[in-house]
């Protein structure tokens, strides 16, 4: 019988590490996103010093959770993101609106790609 208990504890640690890890990067992603966005109300205000500060307040968290982002996600999606990233930074420095709210929405796009990705789905189970 302990046959069967070893291997049915093991699945619901994996099925509980895996629900623990969906919450922590929507989590993430939650906090990221409305500072982009609020990073573009600041830069639609005109006041670009605060879009710049909120950009490289995500850049340094996102650095923070780089380790632990490449174990959990697609690195392809991660570059992606990283890249759009340097690109709103560059545009807030810029002062260049047009680009910059373009840019960081597609960023918040991608990075609640990343969030969904991690959802325990039939989605991303099939």
């Amino acid at each position: 019988m302990k046959y069967f208990y070893i291997p049915c504890a093991i699945l619901a640690l994996i099925l509980a590490l895996s629900l623990y890890n969906a919450k922590a990067m929507d989590n993430c992603v939650t906090d990221w996103c409305e500072e982009l966005g609020a990073a573009q109300e600041s830069a639609g205000d005109g006041n670009w010093a605060e879009a710049e500060h909120l950009i490289r307040s995500v850049h340094d968290v996102w650095d923070e959770k780089q380790s632990y982002l490449h174990i959990v996600s697609v690195h392809a999606e991660l570059d992606e993101a990283e890249a759009l990233l340097a690109k709103s930074l560059s545009f807030a420095l810029e002062q260049d609106d047009a680009e910059f709210r373009a840019n960081t929405a597609e960023l918040i796009t991608q990075l609640r790609l990343l969030s969904e990705i991690q959802e325990v789905s039939i989605k991303n189970i099939l």
